[in-house]
């Protein structure tokens, strides 16, 4: 119906509203001159259209852009935060390689440490063997020696009054008050006190403590004192 009475007024020359609510008056002339010539309400409005449709593709240009704005923004920060997190690894796990480097040298020098104490515990070991060994050696040769001079002493101590009463009888005179014989261990150089010193290295027990400093030679074999020792009869 609507489209009719349009056609009807436009043929018969009267007034038509259009969809935009601009009332226009066509006769049969007019009409034919509107639709060569468009009006400027009618410019206008398509004009208005044009830029609406710019604005709207440079609306969609810009909301473009910014979206990939946004997605290299969201990248480089991506990529700087990976970064800094990757350098502070980095830095974690050198640290953490440095103190097993660390630990590692102390291990091996507490090793080697180790090692070289155990060498010297097996040396001192070793060592206190040996010296006891010699220790022990020594005192079955001192004893030896001791039971030979004292074998010996015995043995001149037996002698002795034979000799006194050969040398008594022989000089026809016998001495009264005198004191008794030297000890069976007297000292050969002073004949006074107790041989308690042994010489080395001839390990003859031959001197006596006050003696043995004063005299660099064996009284009994003339050998060159080395060293002594102090033997202890009590």
């Amino acid at each position: 119906m609507d489209v009719e009475a349009h056609r009807h007024n436009a043929v018969m020359g009267t007034t038509v509203q259009t969809e935009g609510g601009l009332t226009v008056g066509f006769g049969k002339k007019r009409l034919r001159d509107q639709f060569i010539f468009p009006s400027d309400d009618l410019y206008c409005h398509v004009h208005q259209q044009m830029l609406d449709l710019d604005l709207d593709r440079l609306l969609t240009l810009h909301t473009r852009r910014v979206h990939a704005g946004l997605a290299e923004w969201r990248r480089r920060i991506t990529y700087q935060v990976a970064a800094v997190a990757e350098e502070g690894v980095r830095k974690r796990l050198k640290a953490k390689e440095e103190e097993i480097e660390r630990a590692k040298r102390v291990t091996v020098a507490l090793e080697e440490k180790i090692r070289g104490l155990s060498v010297e515990n097996q040396l001192w070991k070793e060592l206190a063997q040996s010296n006891e060994a010699a220790a022990n050696l020594l005192r079955s040769n001192l004893e030896q020696v001791l039971a030979a001079q004292v074998g010996v002493e015995e043995e001149k101590q037996r002698q002795l009054p034979f000799v006194v009463d050969d040398a008594e009888s022989c000089c026809g005179w016998e001495s009264e008050g005198e004191s008794s014989p030297s000890p069976a261990r007297s000292c050969r150089r002073c004949w006074k006190r107790e041989a308690n010193v042994l010489l080395l290295p001839c390990r003859h027990l031959c001197l006596c403590t006050v003696c043995c400093p004063v005299e660099d030679f064996c009284p009994v074999c003339e050998g060159r004192k080395n060293a002594t020792v102090v033997v202890n009869f009590s």
